[in-house]
């Protein structure tokens, strides 16, 4: 199970899952992501921005609006649809 660390509003998480991710709240969530995960790829759309950051096993997908950058929200998963759309632009060789 993993331990938190927290210094003024700084939360670490050593060996952290999806569970123990889950428990958080959002804005604890967000800086989880922001502090300890991976930048692994963007995507443009439209009208939007994804991000995606791995965090361990597990993945966070975080959404922000084109025009004016505002959140719009989140997606963990481990696999499925939401990772899948990010495979054809990553060399996993």
């Amino acid at each position: 199970m993993g331990k938190i660390l927290s210094r003024e509003g700084y939360f670490k998480f050593i060996t952290m899952t999806l569970y123990e991710f889950l428990g958080l709240t959002d804005l604890q969530q967000y800086q989880a992501v922001w502090h300890q995960g991976n930048h692994i790829d963007t995507l443009v759309h439209k009208d939007a921005i994804y991000l995606l950051y791995a965090m361990g096993n597990f993945y966070v997908e975080i959404m922000y609006s084109k025009d004016s950058h505002d959140i719009l929200g989140k997606n963990q998963f481990k696999y499925g649809e939401h990772l899948e759309k990010y495979l054809p632009k990553l060399d996993l060789l």
